[in-house]
């Protein structure tokens, strides 16, 4: 499985496209890696939103448009996200899969804590190590 790990990315890589879902620090790194024209979708609201220093003159510089977006977790969203995944259209990157034990959540929340995970961590009922 690929990781995020921005030590192994060429400087030549660039994206058209980020979907920020944690914001501070590591939003500022990510629009370092945006192609000028690209699109920013975000999950931080205006109101939550810890911005670091350089992201205003990193969106003019690069011409980003930003866009706030939101969706309840209602099964008619939910489940056009799972068609998107199925189809290929989105692709969540997933870092680790515990099972849904009281072992594997303890698990899944002692990595989270440790601010270093690159993608989702699953709890799954169909673990197979």
């Amino acid at each position: 499985m690929k990781t995020y790990d921005t030590e192994n990315i060429h400087s030549s890589v660039q994206f058209d496209f980020l979907f920020d879902t944690i914001g501070g620090s590591a939003y500022g790194d990510a629009l370092n890696w945006m192609k000028p024209g690209g699109v920013v979708a975000t999950i931080i609201s205006s109101r939550d939103a810890i911005r670091p220093d350089v992201a205003d003159a990193l969106e003019q510089d690069l011409h980003l448009r930003t866009e706030f977006v939101f969706t309840r977790p209602e099964g008619k969203n939910v489940n056009r996200l799972r068609e998107l995944v199925e189809e290929g259209k989105v692709r969540p990157l997933i870092s680790e899969v515990y099972p849904m034990t009281v072992d594997g959540v303890r698990k899944a929340h002692l990595s989270s804590q440790t601010g270093r995970t690159r993608g989702k961590i699953v709890l799954s009922r169909e673990f197979s190590q």
